[in-house]
């Protein structure tokens, strides 16, 4: 038997109902299933608002909320959450696990320390399938898929294959500010890039203006060469020779 998931009409339910004067943010707690509650309240059957997919989930120990063991929730999701690429970008999939299977988990990790805006629930909790953000951008923010999808991308076929996933994991601000770059859809590009944070962070401390300064070196590479079409070790190299960010990284 597969895992059952929300129907997309139930997951619009789910939105307004959030974004409504009936919603009580004060009310939730890890413990609380608020989501299948919600159906339940109303009486509606369970064929009604979920579906059965051909999908099996199950994981051989939880998933740890905190910021740094985001590294070892991602790996051990990944590995025991064989999906193709087609399976993981359904929002409905990663909705239904966020809200429902690892409900606690997404509240410990995102919400419990929260002041519980509409926009962060949302983000976090579910994954709006009439909001105008990119889906990429969207499964790169809720609470489960930001961690199969930051595996995904950056797995490689060294013998440490999970080591360009774990300078991704590293910092909240490499994660999102790379990630969520269209070039970062480029593998050879991104493993450059966090091949170069790594480097740079045993020469020196790195903050927020520096990787912001890194992805504007990229942009203005990519406006003078097919980037996508170079090698991982190329593009190493182009970022080492950048006299900018010499000036910056280096200082």
């Amino acid at each position: 038997m597969g895992l059952k998931i929300f129907k997309e009409s139930s997951l619009s339910e789910l939105n307004q109902f959030i974004k409504s004067d009936n919603f009580e943010f004060s009310s939730l707690t890890k413990d609380k299933v608020w989501a299948l509650e919600y159906f339940n309240y109303l009486g509606v059957d369970e064929d009604e608002y979920l579906f059965e997919t051909n999908v099996d989930f199950k994981l051989n120990k939880e998933l740890v909320p905190r910021v740094s063991s985001d590294f070892d929730s991602a790996i051990l999701l990944y590995e025991n959450f064989k999906l193709t690429e087609v399976q993981a970008v359904d929002e409905r999939l990663w909705s239904y696990l966020s809200l429902v299977e690892l409900w606690e988990y997404t509240f410990e990790r995102w919400l419990s320390k929260d002041d519980k805006k509409t926009k962060t629930f949302l983000d976090r909790g579910i994954l709006n399938p009439n909001a105008r953000r990119k889906a990429d951008r969207k499964l790169l923010r809720n609470s489960i898929s930001r961690l199969w999808w930051g595996v995904h991308a950056t797995v490689c076929e060294e013998e440490d294959k999970y080591r360009f996933t774990k300078i991704l994991f590293s910092n909240q601000d490499i994660f999102l500010q790379i990630l969520e770059r269209s070039y970062s859809k480029s593998p050879s590009v991104l493993k450059a890039l966090l091949e170069y944070i790594d480097i740079m962070k045993n020469k020196n401390t790195l903050t927020r203006a520096h990787y912001r300064l890194l992805l504007k070196e990229v942009t203005r590479l990519s406006g003078v060469i097919l980037i996508d079409i170079i090698s991982q070790e190329e593009m190493l190299q182009l970022l080492m020779q950048s006299d900018e960010l010499k000036e910056v990284f280096t200082s």
